[in-house]
């Protein structure tokens, strides 16, 4: 009984990395991302999904859950952009779609016109604090990665 609710719970995971990732995939072809980059970009964009429904299933707010899978997408993109030869903007973007936060703004916006004014600023603050979540977690990454990289030069 154990073994299946675990085999359960491992397969949930497994069917939300691999629709993330799917979807990544899809973006690529949106975007015109290189054939050699499609499948680590759509890789990091599952990564980043599943990471962020991951945390919120532990309870960690949205803002914070976004801030840390962003910072992990952040370093993992800036270690493929050294190993593949490809600007990190390439994987970043792919990455950072799922973290978007167009629901909350849909929401938001929607309960302004029903007249809900409060839950309607409410979800059109949380939408704005992920965004700056996202802005913060590629920049530091960025920068920690830049500083890695001179320093190792240095050595």
């Amino acid at each position: 009984y154990i073994f299946h609710i675990l085999w359960r719970c491992i397969m949930s995971w497994l069917k939300i990395f691999a629709l993330s990732t799917i979807a990544g995939l899809s973006f690529c072809f949106i975007f015109s991302v290189r054939p050699r980059n499609m499948i680590v970009c759509a890789l990091f964009s599952g990564m980043t999904w599943t990471s962020l429904q991951y945390l919120q299933s532990l309870g960690v707010n949205s803002v914070f859950a976004t801030l840390i899978s962003g910072f992990l997408l952040g370093i993992g993109t800036e270690i493929a952009a050294v190993k593949l030869k490809s600007p990190a903007i390439n994987f970043i973007i792919i990455g950072f779609i799922p973290l978007v936060p167009g629901l909350k703004t849909y929401q938001g916006i929607l309960n302004l016109i029903q007249g809900n004014q409060n839950a309607g600023v409410a979800l059109l603050f949380e939408a704005s604090f992920i965004a700056v979540a996202i802005a913060v977690s590629i920049m530091v990454s960025s920068s920690l990665a830049r500083a890695f990289r001179l320093k190792v030069k240095k050595k």
